[in-house]
């Protein structure tokens, strides 16, 4: 008796540890069916750039219809640079103002730099003109990049030697069909399934 309330007890735990590594805790997928949208509340690059046009709005007094709003997340690269004891993020988006006859598909540049844990830094936010466009050696020209006094990231030769990440926005992310996600989650029982039996000294 005692050994079969054992046994169900360690089910439940590990269908809760399955369940926690699927499941936001309130019960949506972490991986986006494909037929499903985008949660802009859990999609960490939307909201960072969300912050940053506000930001930049308030700093150039920009309100109401001359506002610029968020119109979708382009490429972006992360990468190490032996300037600085951090990571540099380098991101284009694209805008539209909010007024009737607002302008639209405004590009935008920024990078900022995280130092630790906690600390992200905006040092460059502005308007790139495509016809003056250019790539810094990190991102070569996945990234349109303002001026090169712009910014200060990417300026070095070997920072493409140190690590570096290109994303495309999550307007590119496709989501998964259902097979994909049913194979993610008979992936994730077995890893459960076998960490249950291994025994660490």
């Amino acid at each position: 008796m005692e050994q079969d309330s054992v046994s169900q007890g360690d089910k439940c735990t590990l269908e809760m540890a399955i369940w926690r590594s699927l499941y936001w805790p309130d019960g949506i997928r972490k991986r986006r069916l494909e037929t499903l949208p985008i949660d802009e509340r859990r999609c960490s690059i939307l909201q960072l750039i969300q912050a940053l046009m506000d930001k930049y709005n308030d700093d150039h007094n920009l309100p109401g219809d001359l506002a610029y709003e968020l119109q979708r997340v382009g490429r972006y690269r992360y990468f190490n640079d032996a300037d600085v004891n951090g990571t540099y993020y380098h991101i284009n988006f694209t805008t539209k103002t909010k007024g009737v006859d607002g302008l639209d598909n405004l590009l935008f540049f920024a990078e900022l730099v995280q130092r630790g844990r906690d600390e992200l830094v905006v040092s460059c936010i502005c308007r790139v003109d495509m016809s003056e466009a250019i790539g810094c050696h990190a991102c070569l020209y996945d990234v349109c990049h303002p001026k090169a006094d712009a910014y200060s990231g990417g300026r070095s030769e070997d920072c493409r030697l140190r690590g570096m990440f290109c994303y495309d926005g999550p307007k590119e992310d496709l989501g998964y069909t259902p097979a994909e996600l049913e194979a993610e989650e008979a992936s994730v029982r077995h890893m459960y399934e076998v960490m249950k039996h291994l025994v660490f000294y």
